[in-house]
């Protein structure tokens, strides 16, 4: 159900639309097993703690490579 910028979902978790990839992402958040997200209530404005780090498969890819990127 959607709620706010994010969407609920079944087994506890929160599904959000990520800018860098154009991708879905969800977490899960409350009590229960394996990796929670604490989560602030704001459906319009969340904030989770700890941060979420979404690691693609691959290579790392900067698309804004600098002079201090190596080749």
């Amino acid at each position: 159900m959607k709620r706010g910028i994010l969407r609920t979902v079944e087994g506890g978790r929160l599904l959000f639309w990520c800018p860098g990839c154009a991708g879905a992402h969800s977490i899960r958040i409350g009590e229960g097993e394996g990796p929670r997200w604490q989560f602030n209530g704001n459906y319009d404005c969340p904030t989770f703690a700890p941060s979420i780090f979404v690691n693609p498969p691959g290579p790392y890819f900067n698309p804004a490579p600098s002079s201090a990127t190596p080749s």
